[in-house]
């Protein structure tokens, strides 16, 4: 298909930790996607990429989490 990767995909991995007092989490997402031409010729060329995205949170305990 013209101007998309060959390969793309990710992988993400969320932990939470309930205490008594306060609630940790820890979200980590990892993206990759491969070069492609941005015209029909292929003449000109985005590069492939990684990227990399991290989160921490805490709250107090009792509070929900709706996400």
């Amino acid at each position: 298909m013209l101007r998309s990767p060959d390969w793309s995909g990710s992988v993400s991995a969320d932990y939470k930790l309930d205490t008594t007092a306060v609630r940790f989490g820890a979200l980590a997402s990892l993206a990759f996607s491969s070069s492609h031409g941005l015209d029909p010729t292929n003449l000109v060329e985005s590069g492939c990429y990684g990227r990399l995205d991290g989160e921490l949170s805490f709250a107090p305990a009792g509070i929900t989490d709706y996400a």
